[in-house]
């Protein structure tokens, strides 16, 4: 278990993740990060996933994540699209990543 806080690009937000192994795949379980405020939280819509086990949640990566550098990315692409999301509203799949993202 790996523990990781994430400072966004503008200096504004931070997110605290702990990185563990399961099954085949490295995974990020979300510590802490800002609130929702008014925003819908549904997992699907931010792209987390529910572990009933620990009564936590994981950031629900498209692939399969196979070392901390890989997982890096990922968490640093998820904190930046949730923060776009929390000012704006805008999903994952209308906000259009920069290129200095993965």
């Amino acid at each position: 278990m790996t523990r990781y806080t994430y400072r966004t690009k503008d200096g504004n937000d931070f997110f605290t993740f702990t990185v563990e192994q399961q099954e085949h795949s490295l995974v990020a379980f979300i510590e802490s990060m800002p609130t929702f405020e008014e925003r819908r939280t549904d997992l699907y819509l931010t792209h987390r996933v529910y572990d009933p086990a620990t009564g936590r949640y994981y950031i629900d990566s498209p692939c399969r994540v196979g070392s901390q550098r890989q997982m890096k990315l990922v968490m640093q692409y998820w904190a930046e699209n949730i923060q776009q999301y929390i000012r704006t509203g805008k999903t994952f799949e209308q906000w259009q990543p920069v290129e200095q993202d993965i």
